[in-house]
């Protein structure tokens, strides 16, 4: 998917200038768009990207942990100061020590419990487990397929829009997926714009069981009781 260049990028600057690294189409979409975020972010993704190739050497791992960390922990916040949607999560029995799948559930408007939050919120723990020495060190394997999970969730919910949007409209012309499929749409459904769009324009029955078994119906959102005997219905694409 990718390769390292050879040598690290001295500088935020560096890290987001092209040549590099050699990063696939997405990849490099998704550092366009952490840039317009925050270049520090769009480094943080692109250093964190060329060091997986050399993730069993000594030390590296805790690099990576790092900087999947501070991204996610960036990305959240930045989003949750910027996103101001109707989704409001009326569960409110999140664990004290999983706290920040509230800050989740917010920027990808979604149920704290959703299994689109909760990849997010283990992608995160994955990272915050891994950057304090230990003895043996963080899993290398483990740490790998994390940061490129997270890789494909910002992709899913910062992609550029009509990019995300083509790649779309190519699965809603598929009549029965198949696993791999639904793995490579699920992080694409993160984004709440293109949830609405994929749900209203889904057209073949042969995507509910499989998305019914992915988890993706599991949680619809709950209604908000607006206190004087009334309620509000919250938007369900998927409904």
């Amino acid at each position: 998917m990718f390769s390292a260049g050879k040598e690290l990028p001295q500088t935020t600057e560096g890290a987001t200038t092209p040549g590099l690294l050699n990063l696939s189409a997405e990849q490099w979409a998704t550092a366009e768009e952490l840039a317009q975020l925050d270049l520090q972010l769009a480094g943080l993704y692109r250093l964190g990207l060329d060091l997986l190739p050399r993730a069993k050497e000594p030390g590296v791992g805790y690099l990576i942990a790092h900087a999947g960390r501070e991204l996610s922990r960036g990305v959240v916040n930045l989003l949750t100061e910027t996103d101001i949607g109707l989704f409001k999560d009326t569960t409110g029995d999140i664990p004290d020590n999983e706290r920040n799948r509230a800050a989740i559930s917010t920027i990808l408007q979604l149920p704290a419990s959703h299994s689109l939050v909760t990849k997010w919120f283990h992608v995160h723990s994955t990272f915050v487990k891994s950057v304090h020495f230990r003895q043996p060190g963080p899993p290398a394997e483990e740490l790998c397929t994390a940061f490129l999970q997270f890789s494909e969730l910002l992709f899913g919910r910062l992609g550029p829009y009509f990019v995300t949007h083509a790649q779309l409209d190519a699965f809603l012309r598929i009549e029965v997926p198949d696993q791999a499929t639904i793995e490579r749409i699920r992080p694409m459904l993160a984004r709440p714009q293109q949830r609405r769009y994929f749900f209203s324009n889904l057209s073949h029955s042969g995507w509910l069981a499989p998305l019914a078994t992915a988890g993706q119906f599991a949680t619809p959102p709950e209604q908000i009781d607006l206190g004087d005997g009334t309620w509000r219905a919250q938007p369900w694409p998927e409904g």
